[in-house]
């Protein structure tokens, strides 16, 4: 009888070490503390998101000049998570505002935290509003899984969070902005759980985004917001699929490094750069209106451009420009 006991005491203190070695086992890998953990899902999106997000978006254009890729900053970076990610600012007019895009993509424990009612208000911002809803009903065409040539539409309702914060730039100047934020995974659209960090494994690849833009006293902010993503998410969505492989593969169908189809005419696509920063290089934006003031430290994680944006020259500008000085020295 005394055997079986001491028996019995050696597995319970057995098990208990397990539990503890397999606990620390997986708090090491979740924490990426024995090396840095790969994903070909997270590959992909991080390439998706600083390759090949379109650079027009209806009456919006970006300038790729003015894009921000990666986070510079190695220890915002750890903080966030951030295995990809990218600032964009889709310049618009004085009927569709300015709209800042920033998309980042890592595991759902760290991307599926840092939202603005906690990071904004944390650094100094004030948040004016309780936080909404706002669902936006779209079109996507997906490939179909029997047949990769052949592209199936799927409707989805995609939902974000979004609430309004001001803050305060460096000379006192206060300016509110609307945010909406929501996550994505390989295989739905995009949503905006309570918590985020319960909805996805810890190793799961998602991405993160948030959209802003200035209020104004006339403007819905809604309204546009909305507008702005039935054109962008159709655009986005085939692109974060866990399958996007690089620009190159995705532009150029017969492997021509310099963006030639077989009949020897340049090859498009919607969710390629290359194929649409040409276009936006080429031209001037005159009429895009400037952010009055500048951005608290907020703007970091939107990739808001600091101070106001010069329109890019055209090479005959820019000759002109040369013949001057040289008459005037």
């Amino acid at each position: 009888m005394e055997f079986i006991k001491n028996r019995s005491i050696f597995l319970v203190l057995f098990l208990c070490v397990a539990g503890v070695l397999g606990a620390m086992y997986y708090e090491g890998v979740a924490t990426e503390r024995w090396g840095e953990m790969r994903s070909e899902t997270l590959e992909s999106f991080k390439a998706a998101v600083e390759e090949a997000l379109p650079m027009t978006v209806d009456a919006w254009k970006a300038n790729v000049d003015e894009d921000v890729i990666g986070i510079e900053n190695e220890d915002v970076r750890r903080v966030a998570g951030a295995y990809g990610s990218l600032a964009r600012r889709y310049r618009g007019s004085y009927e569709n505002p300015d709209i800042h895009i920033n998309i980042t993509c890592g595991f759902s424990r760290n991307v599926g935290a840092h939202t603005p009612d906690v990071c904004f208000v944390g650094s100094g911002n004030e948040q004016l509003d309780s936080v909404e809803k706002l669902s936006v009903g779209y079109i996507v065409e997906l490939p179909d899984p029997n047949d990769p040539e052949k592209m199936i539409p799927e409707d989805r309702i995609a939902t974000f969070n979004t609430a309004v914060f001001r803050g305060w730039d460096q000379n006192g100047n206060s300016y509110d902005q609307r945010v909406f934020w929501g996550w994505k995974d390989a295989e739905e659209g995009w949503q905006a759980p309570r918590f985020p960090r319960m909805k996805w494994q810890p190793n799961e690849p998602i991405c993160k985004m948030y959209v802003s833009l200035l209020e104004t006293k006339d403007g819905d902010t809604m309204k546009v917001a909305e507008e702005f993503l039935k054109v962008f998410l159709p655009k986005v969505d085939p692109l974060l699929n866990g399958k996007y492989h690089g620009l190159k593969s995705a532009l150029y169908a017969d492997g021509n490094a310099e963006g030639e189809s077989t009949s020897g005419e340049p090859l498009t696509s919607d969710g390629g750069a290359d194929a649409v920063m040409g276009e936006a290089e080429d031209e001037v934006l005159t009429n895009a209106p400037v952010l009055e003031d500048g951005e608290d430290d907020s703007s970091l994680e939107l990739g808001i451009p600091d101070g106001p944006l010069e329109p890019e020259k055209d090479a005959k500008q820019e000759k002109q420009e040369e013949e001057e000085d040289e008459f005037t020295l």
